[in-house]
């Protein structure tokens, strides 16, 4: 407390009018709150910054796992694959999928989706549960063709729960009459809201087994979703995961899957960082020519 009063006490007596001329005064204030707002300005800034970035992360994870095994997997390559997941004490959970991308046809309008067929065991493994808008998940589980689609994708397509979609695969199929690119009718059955744009604007939902039949590959899933006990141990969980897989596996955390993302963010933070580093300086120098004015008025 002695050293605070004692801090405040040289402060007031350095910015005491009586020992100075107006000018010097004024560049006394200046440099002084130059540092202090720049000094500010770069704590709320980076705060600003972190805060966003742990935003985008917890988005992330709530569509997508924290780790993903992918490959052409049947069941006896999955069934070997969640012996040896099991036999690792940092993974919490795992999900099967299969990811295709597909052209979705309503009315008069098309788009570009990337279909996810899941199991009920996806709710495990991210945060997707939690992301329903309109309507249920159990309807891609009850029987017949269901489908949810991102919020986004839906706004822009002008659909609404019950209307009736059809997508086509870029398989073709071989008819009597031709040759035909492979198409299913869905029925919507609700929307998701992830409040991350990539996933609502393009990610279309089914069943694992809608989404085989789809593509023709029954019995197949094209990876494994891994949730892990404990998030921040997630680089040593991916090596971990990958020794015991031999490598045969391409093995990616969610870091890695949004590279582009993070890379962007840090820059991002880095320039900021540089440029609230320079307003500092810049009063720093500002204080320090003061001073050296203050010694030559105190010599005259």
């Amino acid at each position: 407390m002695k050293k605070s009063s004692t801090e405040f006490f040289i402060a007031l007596r350095y910015l005491n009018t009586q020992r100075k001329g107006l000018f010097t005064l004024l560049t006394t204030l200046i440099g002084v709150s130059g540092v202090a707002l720049g000094v500010g300005a770069l704590i709320v800034t980076l705060a600003v910054m972190n805060g966003f970035q742990s935003d985008i992360k917890k988005k992330l994870l709530d569509a997508q796992a924290h780790i993903v095994i992918y490959g052409n997997l049947n069941k006896k390559s999955y069934e070997e694959i969640s012996l040896k997941l099991s036999s690792i004490k940092d993974v919490k959970n795992f999900s099967p999928f299969f990811m295709g991308q597909a052209i979705l046809s309503a009315q008069d309008r098309t788009s570009g989706v990337v279909v996810k067929g899941i199991t009920k065991s996806e709710f495990l493994v991210n945060s997707m549960g939690k992301a329903i808008k309109a309507g249920s998940w159990d309807a891609l589980f009850s029987g017949g063709s269901n489908i949810i689609l991102g919020s986004e994708l839906a706004a822009n397509l002008g659909l609404w729960i019950g209307d009736n979609v059809v997508l086509v695969s870029p398989k073709i199929d071989e008819a009597a009459f031709g040759i035909m690119p492979k198409m299913k009718k869905f029925k919507v059955s609700g929307f998701t809201s992830t409040g991350y744009y990539e996933f609502d604007s393009s990610f279309a939902y089914c069943s694992i087994e809608d989404a085989q039949d789809f593509f023709g590959l029954a019995g197949y899933a094209t990876g494994v979703s891994v949730s892990l006990k404990n998030p921040d141990k997630i680089f040593e969980a991916a090596d971990e995961i990958k020794k015991s897989l031999g490598g045969y596996y391409p093995v990616k955390t969610y870091a890695e899957m949004n590279k582009n993302l993070f890379s962007a963010l840090k820059l991002e933070k880095f320039m900021m960082s540089i440029i609230l580093g320079l307003i500092i300086i810049v009063a720093t120098f500002t204080i320090a020519s003061n001073l050296l004015m203050t010694s030559v008025e105190k010599i005259k």
